[in-house]
């Protein structure tokens, strides 16, 4: 079970994201127009702090893949890397609505 969490922990991080961002959105939703900066705030804080997530696995990730070892954890390694590679462009991606 550790070495999947460690595979697909790119895509974990995704996930988290986009639920917190759902959320963000949705409460802001319900404001009035003049306070919606604040969650806009948070919504990029969060964000910058999934990317910082996703960005660390991914450097880690390919850390142990040049160290080699043995073949499943080398696939689990390029799993994270893949994983986590993905995870990253999806979050800047869907931080565009926030930053705009």
């Amino acid at each position: 079970m550790r070495r999947w969490t460690w595979g697909l922990g790119g895509l974990l991080i995704w996930l988290v994201h986009f639920s917190g961002l759902y959320a963000i959105a949705s409460v802001e939703a319900q404001t009035v127009a003049e306070d919606a900066a604040p969650w806009r705030l948070l919504a990029l804080a969060f964000s910058a702090a999934c990317a910082a997530a996703a960005a660390s696995l991914l450097w880690l990730s390919i850390g142990r893949l040049r160290h080699g070892g043995d073949p499943v954890a080398r696939l689990m390694d390029q799993l994270a890397a893949l994983g986590s590679g993905v995870g990253l462009v999806a979050i800047v991606w869907q931080s565009a609505s926030a930053a705009i």
